[in-house]
């Protein structure tokens, strides 16, 4: 019985050491990505980037717009690229009275992009995204 309950405990150690190796294997299937953004040729101030993955098991990837300049991690693949942004307005909300903000950039750029690229673990890590009205 020894012998099995020390087998036993190999065997656990070997699947949770299995676990642990793939599992950060996992993490590091992640590529880094970064890139810059314009608005009529000036860096758009700030917004969202998304990256929707053409694989439909595979999760997007988003981050902020700072400053014309993204950094995101992302799953290797050939992704959609949504782009949008608010400004602010001088309109006020009628019943709060604070400022309203627009969403300014064209649905092609969004919800209707056309923009694509392909993310690579060797490849092209940098993207710019000349948008204008």
């Amino acid at each position: 019985m020894s012998g099995y309950g020390s087998m036993r405990g190999y065997t656990l150690g070997n699947v949770a050491a299995l676990a642990l190796i793939f599992g950060c294997q996992q993490l590091s299937d992640d590529v880094e990505i970064s890139g810059n953004v314009s608005w009529n040729g000036k860096p758009m101030p700030s917004g969202m980037i998304v990256l929707q993955p053409e694989n439909p098991r595979q999760a997007p990837a988003g981050g902020k717009i700072v400053d014309g300049q993204f950094r995101l991690r992302t799953k290797p693949g050939k992704m959609r690229v949504e782009i949008d942004a608010v400004r602010k307005t001088n309109e006020r909300d009628p019943d709060t009275g604070t400022l309203l903000g627009e969403m300014y950039v064209p649905a092609r750029y969004n919800r209707e992009t056309t923009l694509l690229i392909k993310v690579t673990r060797d490849g092209k890590k940098h993207f710019e995204f000349p948008l204008s009205e």
